[in-house]
């Protein structure tokens, strides 16, 4: 009978210890498109999926200069819900392309996803690329 107490005793720790991750944030899934955009900048199209998440931003930082732009993405309905799963979806305007060489500008993409408790989830969203102006014999 002393056995089945502790077993018992462990196994409630060992759940109230889990239990925390069952409430954090957590991002599943990015999808980011383009990831290539022209050298006059333009629209990206941002879609996340999470768990238990009351807010996601997506930040770019330009690598060039740390330029950052963000955005919070808005929740979407779909079926996933009933399996907890969320969507959130959202749009960006990155600039045109204005280094003074042609060179691309790289952005690089952040995901922060979290609970009005606290819990966050950050993950690389990898990069986009605003492609450089062309110089040479395409401008004569």
């Amino acid at each position: 009978m002393k056995f089945h107490c502790y077993a018992l005793l462990i196994l409630c720790l060992i759940l109230l210890g889990c239990a925390g991750v069952f409430l954090r944030a957590h991002i599943t899934a990015i999808d980011i498109s383009p990831r290539t955009l022209p050298p006059e900048g333009g629209k990206v199209k941002i879609v996340v999926k999470t768990y238990n998440a009351d807010q996601v931003w997506v930040s770019f930082k330009r690598k060039s200069d740390g330029k950052t732009f963000t955005t919070s993405l808005s929740p979407e309905f779909w079926l996933g819900f009933v399996t907890g799963e969320q969507k959130w979806d959202g749009e960006i305007k990155l600039p045109p392309n204005s280094d003074p060489e042609g060179k691309e500008q790289v952005y690089a993409v952040t995901v922060k996803a979290w609970t009005d408790d606290g819990w966050e989830h950050v993950r690389d969203g990898g990069k986009v690329i605003v492609k450089g102006k062309s110089g040479g014999l395409d401008d004569f």
